[in-house]
């Protein structure tokens, strides 16, 4: 059975920039991934990501960070034409990702796993 291995909020921002200062500057939030439209801090090992806001954006997301994505994908890969969903996909940030609306809800969630950590053939 796959392992969650964090779950983070995402806070959708209109400026990436200025929301990531917030934490850093101000509540002394480590920088951990920075590019002009995502960002992730963390402090104490709790991770907080921010995405720029736009329409393809909920308004609620989460990330759920799991050690076998190819496994979750098996879990739901069956419900893709009941569900609004994403199959799996690489970031140019060095994730795997599956995008899923959170059904009755204005959520959604990003399931990853590094790309570095998955087992080469195993799908």
């Amino acid at each position: 059975m796959y392992k969650a291995t964090n779950i983070s909020p995402m806070v959708p921002s209109y400026s990436v920039s200025d929301t990531r200062d917030f934490f850093k500057e101000l509540l002394r939030f480590d920088v951990m991934m920075d590019s002009p439209d995502y960002c992730v801090v963390g402090l104490n090992g709790f991770e907080l990501h921010i995405q720029k806001a736009g329409e393809n954006i909920g308004e609620m997301s989460f990330y759920m960070s799991v050690d076998d994505i190819d496994e979750v994908w098996d879990l739901i890969k069956e419900k893709k034409g009941s569900l609004t969903m994403r199959e799996p996909f690489e970031q140019p940030y060095g994730m795997k990702e599956i995008h899923v609306g959170v059904p009755h809800t204005e959520a959604l969630m990003f399931i990853g796993q590094p790309v570095e950590q998955i087992i080469p053939g195993k799908a």
